[in-house]
């Protein structure tokens, strides 16, 4: 199911035709990159995975079907993704929730979004629960600057998260060092004064023998950590969790082979009254292809992408709360 969704050539038709390509400074030296796709007053961020991107089948998906259900879509390209490199002198990083909230920010004060949810699939799964974690939990509603969010297998728990990939996922493990040693070559490229000489990234290339290494060695000190336990702890979102006071999903599946259900069955989830914690069996991670076709009602398009469709559908939910939408109850 974790790979299954690669294999699928998908066709997203309105997300192509009504793209607006922005940039928003995010934090001195650091600009990222986000497609707008202006559809009425309310506003989803979509934030894709580790060593993915906005062009993300998952990404567009979301996106698609959120066109289609009359709200506007965001899809956001992390620091250095999507072909940004030469936009940030820093790396991107699990904890970079920061990102999201100016984002959101512009979303409400510069282009008068009335309300802004937020959707994240895996590593982008964590940054939007952060996100949501250290939004202003002492603002009204009103004042929020995100209005609610759905956290699609977030390794929320980075310690746990880096464990279960090394015992159950070496392809993928190694997949994502490979293709971080190739971004880190290139920002040495455009920053060599920040990230060193060809020759220096080189021979520290030689040392880096898998994700923990690359974390410990570049991820952590690029982000402010002393060490790679410091940043997993720091930079997952169960340390700010029980702050949410948004709507907030968290779907994941048993049979994750990265993300263990018990790395989210914390207390910090499970008693805030808030954070609502979807299980399911059989969706491996960010898989959750349905054995039929579902949609929303009759005018949206059908696919098996079930958790495409749940994360759209509990914004929904949260949308209906402000004006007369319809309401899925059962996929």
């Amino acid at each position: 199911m974790t790979i299954a969704t690669t294999l699928d050539r998908r066709r997203f038709t309105l997300t192509e035709r009504t793209a607006q390509r922005h940039y928003l400074e995010v934090s001195p030296g650091n600009t990222v990159q986000y497609f707008l796709h202006d559809n009425g007053p309310a506003a989803i961020i979509i934030v894709h995975g580790l060593e993915s991107s906005a062009q993300a089948q998952y990404v567009r998906g979301i996106c698609e079907k959120a066109l289609h259900s009359g709200l506007t879509a965001v899809r956001l390209d992390l620091r250095n993704c999507g072909g940004t490199m030469h936009l940030c002198e820093t790396l991107y990083n699990a904890g970079l929730s920061a990102d999201v909230l100016a984002l959101a920010r512009s979303l409400k004060t510069d282009k008068k979004y009335q309300r802004v949810y937020a959707i994240g699939y895996s590593l982008g799964g964590n940054i939007v629960l952060k996100a949501l974690g250290e939004d202003d939990a002492k603002a009204t509603a009103k004042e929020r600057l995100l209005d609610g969010g759905v956290a699609v297998c977030p390794p929320a728990e980075l310690a746990e998260c880096v464990a279960a990939m090394e015992r159950n996922g070496r392809l993928y493990e190694l997949n994502f060092l490979l293709s971080l040693k190739r971004k880190l070559r290139q920002k040495s490229r455009l920053f060599p004064s920040v990230y060193g000489t060809r020759d220096s990234i080189n021979i520290a290339m030689q040392k880096l023998k898998t994700l923990r290494d690359f974390d410990h060695h570049i991820t952590a000190p690029d982000a402010g950590y002393a060490t790679g336990a410091d940043y997993y702890h720091g930079a997952s979102a169960m340390r700010v969790v029980s702050r949410i006071t948004a709507p907030t999903l968290i779907l994941t599946s048993t049979d994750d082979p990265m993300v263990p259900v018990a790395s989210l069955q914390q207390d910090a989830v499970l008693k805030n009254e808030n954070i609502f914690l979807e299980v399911v069996s059989g969706g491996g991670h960010c898989g959750f292809i349905h054995k039929e076709a579902v949609a929303l009602d009759d005018k949206s398009p059908r696919d098996r992408y079930w958790a495409e469709w749940r994360a759209l559908e509990y914004c929904l939910a949260l949308e209906a709360m402000h004006k007369s939408l319809p309401v899925v109850t059962d996929m």
